[in-house]
C-alpha cells in the first residue's frame, strides 16, 4: 500500500482478471496477500455497524 498502486484500483483489477498478488518483506518475514483475499476490503467501524445494522466485511 502507498507504493504507486491504489488499494482500490488493485482489488478492481483482479476482479478482472489481472492476478495481482502483494507481498512485502516486514522484520525479515514476508507477509503476502493473496489474489481476491478477503483482507482486501477494509473492516468496517464498530459503530458503524451497530447505528446502521449492516453486516461486517469478511476477514
Amino acid at each position: 500500500m502507498l507504493r504507486g498502486i491504489r488499494w482500490g484500483d488493485i482489488k478492481r483489477l483482479n476482479l478482472q482478471g489481472e492476478s495481482i498478488e502483494l507481498s512485502r518483506m516486514v522484520n525479515g518475514s514476508e507477509i503476502r496477500l493473496p489474489v481476491n483475499d478477503p483482507r482486501y476490503a477494509l473492516e468496517i467501524p464498530r459503530e458503524e455497524i451497530d447505528r446502521s445494522g449492516i453486516v461486517q466485511n469478511p476477514r
